[in-house]
């Protein structure tokens, strides 16, 4: 039932890696490009700028500005939609909504005891998560019967309940909205369940059977709001971020990047690694273009970007092969992959001035890539990060979060916080639990 986006990069072990890799030696020689071409945003990164979001941290109290006969709407056509699913749940729901349902009907309305109940909630969710694992437990959530029934029950239908509960909670007409506060929300979820202050919460919840369904709420919300729905999307407080690291100087190292950079150079980052093998089975996750990106007999190709507030070009400056790799598909066959090295230079279109670079190694990651260096960042979309932390061979790209700094950091394009090693650990721990639910890097959409 799991499906894992591993064809980006392989599920492979580093020893396996090790035999695996093959090098001619030397780097070829330098081929300037007879007819270079020129490209736009749209050529190469149409996907994400049509689909791509970027959002902002929100408070969850702040969603007590949003509850009016608007969200009671939304609430009910939710409800109505997935009433079947919910059927588990309504108890809870009744609870929460300070309502009725009758006949596939969610019944509320805009009163005080609706207004109280969601205002607590909301509290809980930016203050005391702890508390409203607490509230879940009383309401029906800490259950034998229900984790049993959730087990024989259809497993897409269980995701769906889950963050369904809580996609309820922060219902809006406005999509937008409403995506950005469960963004938020799973921030906050995540933050908890493997924080190192609050990681016993998140411990006894994959321990204790009864609390699975808890679990669930966490698992499905983190994996819907932050995978399955915002692999593509980023973190505003991480662009800010990341922003400032460049401007200090420091390289921005994108690992299993693809050619996701749009809102990288839109925010005015310019001295970026991308660390991708860029399979050939795989352009679901690349937007239109990424084989002209990294073609051999380009030099000279440039691609210009427009902003609201800048012109910058890019120019492909500099092409190298080190070799091929044997990559192993998500088809289960193997595929020989040429290793590379990209650079586009990265000007002002204005005044020509070079503003960095844009290197693309076209190569697994390893181990070694881990290790912190006071002159780079690290870099992670949220879909690989699982990848990274989770040591079943069926999912693991054979990187062991046990062997990485003391002072390991990485940013999380979904992340309002850099992830240590302690929570990367954490994960790991998680993923070897008895508890089976969805991977956090699985079927994304």
């Amino acid at each position: 039932m799991i499906l894992s986006r591993l064809g980006l990069a392989p599920v492979i072990t580093l020893g396996m890696m090790v035999g695996i890799l093959s090098f001619s030696g030397c780097s070829q020689e330098q081929k300037a490009c007879k007819n270079p071409e020129t490209k736009n945003a749209n050529d190469l990164f149409e996907r994400w700028i049509l689909r791509q979001k970027v959002f902002s941290d929100r408070s969850m109290e702040s969603m007590n500005g949003h509850i009016n006969e608007g969200y009671i709407l939304a609430v009910q056509a939710m409800y109505r939609e997935q009433s079947k699913i919910f059927e588990p749940m309504q108890d809870l729901i009744e609870s929460i909504f300070a309502g009725e349902v009758k006949n596939g009907e969610l019944n509320i309305s805009l009163n005080d005891a609706l207004k109280r109940n969601l205002s607590y909630l909301y509290g809980l969710l930016d203050h005391d998560i702890a508390a409203f694992v607490d509230f879940l437990r009383h309401h029906g959530l800490e259950s034998n019967d229900l984790n049993k029934r959730d087990k024989e029950a259809d497993y897409h239908d269980v995701i769906k309940q889950y963050y369904g509960i809580m996609q309820l909670l922060f219902a809006n007409s406005d999509s937008f909205v409403e995506s950005e506060y469960l963004f938020a929300l799973s921030n906050r979820l995540f933050e908890f369940f493997y924080g190192p202050k609050t990681w016993v919460h998140g411990q006894k919840m994959l321990t204790n059977h009864a609390m699975y369904p808890i679990a669930r709420v966490f698992y499905a919300t983190v994996w819907r709001f932050l995978s399955g729905l915002g692999w593509r999307d980023w973190n505003k407080t991480c662009l800010d971020a990341l922003k400032k690291e460049c401007d200090s100087g420091k390289k921005i190292v994108y690992i299993a990047s693809g050619n996701d950079l749009y809102q990288l150079f839109k925010h005015g980052i310019y001295n970026i690694e991308s660390i991708d093998p860029l399979l050939p089975s795989q352009p679901k996750f690349y937007a239109d273009g990424w084989s002209w990106i990294i073609r051999e007999d380009g030099i000279g190709d440039k691609i210009e970007l427009k902003f609201e507030d800048k012109e910058i070009t890019l120019k492909r400056v500099e092409f190298r092969t080190y070799g091929t790799f044997k990559a192993k598909l998500h088809t289960g066959l193997e595929e020989d992959v040429q290793k590379s090295m990209t650079r586009w230079g990265i000007y002002d279109k204005k005044s020509g001035k070079q503003l960095g670079n844009w290197v693309i190694s076209r190569r697994f990651v390893t181990q070694d890539d881990f290790i912190m260096d006071k002159n780079k960042v690290l870099l992670l979309s949220f879909n690989e990060l699982y990848f990274v932390t989770s040591t079943n061979p069926s999912k693991s790209w054979g990187i062991d979060p046990d062997k990485f700094p003391s002072d390991f950091m990485i940013y999380v394009k979904q992340l309002r916080a850099q992830v240590t090693k302690e929570v990367a650990q954490h994960m790991k721990l998680a993923d070897e639990s008895e508890f089976s639910f969805i991977a956090l890097g699985s079927q994304i959409n």
